[in-house]
């Protein structure tokens, strides 16, 4: 088709059997043959504006309607009591970071829905589904994820007035003749309190991303 002769205003006709395009002139289609229609019955061809097309990252960047924008998700620990930790799942959103508590309950319940018992429903069982419900923190809304456990709370990140992540100490382990690192410490100091947690040192880099992301660091 002759672009330049449709933007100037010229209108092309088609052959209303087999569509090929006819001279304003032709008596007969060139190619099928069939009498070609009068000029005020031909069919103009009009050239439809298509909207341009929304970015991929700005598709992937834009948050359902009514949910909080979550930046990322820290898997951490704090001491309980002397001889226990509770393990949190802690969920920076937009306007506050949401600490969802990982329970032995949740594996558990987890464990038996899935008919699994034994070494998998403890070690293993965590480590699977702790896994699974980070993945899940990623897109599910904030407000959700408080209300799943009691001892779940939140912390506004106008409140925050510092956040330190310290890379823990390496260590060598003599008897496997290797380096190990000790946890990283993630401390999150508001007006009133100051709360305490270690990341594994695998997940440090990681917590790290997150926090920069979120301008917490």
């Amino acid at each position: 088709m002759d672009i330049n002769a449709e933007n100037s205003g010229q209108v092309q006709h088609f052959c209303t059997q087999c569509g090929n395009q006819i001279g304003m002139e032709d008596r007969f289609c060139g190619s099928c043959g069939k009498p070609a229609a009068p000029a005020s019955a031909a069919t103009p061809l009009t050239l439809q504006p298509q909207p341009s097309p929304q970015p991929v990252a700005e598709i992937l960047s834009t948050p359902s309607a009514g949910k909080e924008p979550v930046t990322g998700v820290i898997l951490a620990t704090r001491k309980k009591s002397m001889f226990s930790v509770e393990s949190f799942h802690i969920i920076v959103a937009s306007k506050r970071m949401v600490f969802a508590a990982f329970t032995n309950e949740m594996v558990k319940q987890d464990a038996k829905e899935e008919g699994k018992s034994g070494f998998f429903s403890g070690v293993m069982g965590a480590m699977t589904l702790g896994y699974n419900y980070y993945k899940r923190y990623l897109d599910m809304d904030p407000d959700k994820a408080l209300k799943e456990n009691p001892q779940n709370f939140t912390i506004d990140i106008s409140n925050i007035k510092k956040i330190k992540l310290e890379l823990g100490r390496r260590q060598r382990d003599r008897q496997q003749n290797r380096d190990v690192w000790e946890d990283s410490k993630l401390e999150i100091e508001t007006a009133g309190e100051k709360h305490s947690f270690k990341v594994a040192h695998h997940f440090h880099d990681m917590a790290q991303d997150v926090l920069h992301r979120a301008r917490l660091i």
